[in-house]
């Protein structure tokens, strides 16, 4: 849990493969948020998904490999960092 206005996921990319990742804020519906680096991104580790103007108050990301998801063979639970403001 953390509190804030505010949430950012950060990760790196990965390039050669289709890797993906599946974030829930506050138990609402799975985004898949898709970390496949195409030829001319860079590796370094940026943000790739956002939520802001949240209120002020105690907020869950979860962090999972989905279900029954046409593209559950390419998620991957992957983490470089979270913030929150």
């Amino acid at each position: 849990m953390s509190l804030g206005v505010a949430m950012y996921y950060l990760m790196a990319l990965f390039q050669g493969q289709s890797v993906k990742t599946q974030l829930s804020l506050d138990n609402g519906p799975p985004e898949i948020v898709d970390l496949t680096r195409l030829r001319a991104e860079p590796m370094k580790s940026a943000v790739r998904w956002h939520k802001i103007g949240l209120k002020n108050q105690p907020h869950s990301l979860v962090v999972s490999l989905g279900q029954n998801t046409q593209v559950e063979r390419d998620l991957w639970g992957e983490v470089d960092a979270f913030m929150y403001v």
